[in-house]
C-alpha cells in the first residue's frame, strides 16, 4: 500500500496531542506494512507493538470502569488504551459511518479517559478524534 502516508497534522491545541501524534503516526505505519483485510485484533495488536517501539505504553483490551449518575455501572472492555489517557477504537470497515463515532463519544462520557480515536482499517486509512473532558461529566465524580 505505497502512497498511504498521509500524516494527521501535528497540531499541539488538542488534549493529549504529543500522544495523539505518535498514534497517528504508528497508525500509519501499520496501515502501509499490513495493508487491508485482516482482523481487528491484528491492526490492534500490531499498533501496541509499533506503539511500544515509540516507549509509549498501550494496554490491549484494557477494563474501563462505565459509570452513571457516580455509579459504577461495570466495566468496558477497550480495544486499546494508550498512556491511560487516550481511548482507541479501531474498526475494518469501508469507511467510518456516524454511529461509530457516536459510540466512541458515548463511551468517553461514560469513563475517566478525555480522549479517544476512531482509527479506521478500511480501502482508505481513515481517524476521528473525540474529546469529552472530565469537567464537562456529571456521571464522574
Amino acid at each position: 500500500m505505497k502512497g498511504m502516508e498521509k500524516m494527521e497534522p501535528k497540531d499541539d491545541k488538542y488534549l493529549h496531542s504529543e500522544i495523539t501524534n505518535l498514534i497517528f503516526q504508528s497508525f500509519y505505519k501499520v496501515y502501509n506494512g499490513l495493508g487491508i483485510g485482516f482482523e481487528k485484533k491484528h491492526y490492534i495488536k500490531a499498533l501496541s507493538i509499533e506503539l511500544n517501539k515509540l516507549n509509549v505504553k498501550s494496554e490491549i483490551h484494557k477494563r474501563l470502569i462505565i459509570y452513571y449518575e457516580q455509579i459504577e455501572l461495570g466495566e468496558y472492555i477497550a480495544d486499546l488504551v494508550v498512556d491511560n489517557k487516550v481511548l482507541i477504537s479501531v474498526e475494518t470497515d469501508t469507511e467510518i459511518d456516524s454511529d461509530k463515532e457516536q459510540f466512541l463519544f458515548t463511551k468517553l462520557r461514560a469513563c475517566e479517559l478525555e480522549v479517544g480515536l476512531l482509527l479506521n482499517f478500511g480501502k482508505v486509512p481513515e481517524s476521528k478524534r473525540k474529546i469529552y473532558t472530565n469537567d464537562r461529566k456529571k456521571n464522574i465524580s
